[in-house]
């Protein structure tokens, strides 16, 4: 068994550890659990505020796993031991959660545990989303698939790959911007990515609304600026020599007003498009 402590997120590229655990009947920890308190904190006082914190977990959960069709439901994670991933409404904050997460981590009593899995594509079952969603079906009329959309977080880098040509499966980038403002976008290609770039769309789930803004290169390390307008914008690293290729991208939002709003889309979503 071993003990998530590196974590790479699917969403926001919080780093959270694992995991927690219940104490047993006679309030000792279980073979190999930490317990830490905090100083002059009382084991029973340090008790209640692990319930409470563990309390308001599962209802900040609750409270933002809504929807009304199943591309609303995303999916953020990992979390601690046994919650691992969860799915929520793209359109609202996890932060809370990963604040909360943390805090019971940090405070309260954990156990080593093995790695939790994804839970795959959602769907939305009576306002709520739900593991299950079953995969698209082709049919000689109609040719259908799921396109993954991460969406960035305003701020925090993000580790991906190239992709040599556009299909409909590719996996792409998102990010919500909630006003109008500039858009700074830094990234650190593979070594030998010298022909790699990055395609920008704008208010399109597609990339056919293609944006250039300003751009410089120095060896490995792009800068692209532009301005942008409020909506969701997409991004697509792209390698015309090969197949798949890492690369980081770190997203800088500025409003006009000069802060540095957060993202309004969270998460990993899927979106079923179909043609024929």
């Amino acid at each position: 068994m071993t003990s998530i402590r590196n974590r790479n997120t699917v969403w926001m590229s919080l780093l959270f550890l694992c995991c927690s655990a219940p104490s047993t009947q006679d309030g000792e920890s279980p073979p190999g659990a930490q317990h830490r308190q905090g100083n002059g904190v009382s084991h029973s006082e340090h008790t209640s505020e692990c319930a409470t914190w563990e309390r308001e977990f599962q209802e900040e959960k609750r409270k933002i796993n809504r929807c009304t069709r199943d591309s609303d439901c995303t999916e953020v994670g990992p979390f601690r031991c046994p919650e691992g991933y969860v799915y929520i409404d793209r359109a609202r904050d996890p932060s809370r959660l990963g604040q909360l997460d943390r805090q019971i981590e940090a405070s309260c009593a954990v156990r080593d545990c093995e790695e939790l899995s994804p839970k795959g594509i959602a769907q939305c079952h009576e306002g709520v989303c739900v593991p299950g969603r079953e995969p698209p079906v082709e049919t000689p009329m109609m040719s259908c698939w799921d396109t993954r959309y991460t969406w960035l977080e305003n701020g925090q880098r993000v580790s991906t790959h190239t992709e040599h040509q556009l299909r409909g499966v590719t996996p792409i980038l998102g990010m919500g911007l909630p006003e109008n403002g500039t858009l700074t976008l830094e990234v650190d290609w593979a070594p030998g990515c010298t022909d790699c770039t990055l395609q920008i769309s704008e208010h399109n789930s597609g990339m056919s609304r293609l944006v250039e803004g300003e751009r410089t290169r120095t060896g490995r390390k792009s800068k692209i600026t532009l301005p942008v307008t409020k909506g969701l914008y997409y991004f697509l690293g792209r390698s015309p020599q090969a197949r798949s290729l890492p690369f980081l991208l770190l997203p800088r939002f500025e409003s006009e007003a000069g802060v540095a709003p957060a993202s309004t889309r969270h998460g990993v979503n899927w979106q079923r498009l179909c043609e024929g």
